[in-house]
């Protein structure tokens, strides 16, 4: 089974990423914006760092995104 999507909008420092990597995989936030339909129906979650807008119209380009 594959690790579950995380879109990330900041790289996390190497700590956490290495703490995270047993149980997703990020995905840099570009894809929410410039991804295929397939890409972004991929992701299951939203990390943010530096409060980009997060609404309706965004979360609807995430199709599968639970949290």
């Amino acid at each position: 089974m594959s690790l579950p999507k995380v879109l990330l909008d900041l790289e996390f420092q190497a700590f956490l990423a290495e703490m995270f990597a047993p149980h997703c995989q990020f995905v840099d936030w570009s894809v929410a914006m410039e991804g295929s339909e397939a890409e972004r129906a991929e992701i299951d979650a939203v990390v943010t760092h530096a409060h980009p807008h997060v609404n309706a119209d965004f979360l609807a380009r995430l199709p599968n995104c639970k949290v």
